[in-house]
């Protein structure tokens, strides 16, 4: 694409210094610019989604860190729950150790 620029540029400069003018010149002028103008464009629009993508995968990298650090981040500790479950630890050990008891009885 930038060979293809260069080479356009070149021709349009030619074009307006050129001390040959003909029939045609103006004509040949209009056209190279547009034809400049074409290229410049597309390089325009390739730089640009380009951009998009890179801002796309930060912003889906984002979203994804976000939802992993709330995911696996405490925001508070239940303590009704937490003595239950060291309590009904402490009833497997007491009734398997102390009672002779079947362990799986006692597995929830």
């Amino acid at each position: 694409m930038k060979s293809a620029i260069s080479d356009a540029q070149s021709k349009v400069e030619d074009l307006h210094y050129s001390v040959h003018c003909t029939a045609n010149h103006d004509a040949a002028i209009k056209h190279s610019e547009a034809i400049l103008d074409d290229l410049l464009q597309h390089e325009e629009i390739y730089w640009q989604q380009r951009g998009d993508k890179k801002t796309l995968k930060a912003d889906l990298a984002a979203i994804i860190r976000d939802y992993f650090a709330q995911t696996f981040t405490a925001s508070s500790i239940d303590e009704l729950a937490l003595t239950a479950t060291i309590n009904t630890n402490s009833y497997y050990h007491y009734f398997k150790y102390e009672h002779d008891a079947p362990a799986a009885i006692f597995c929830i």
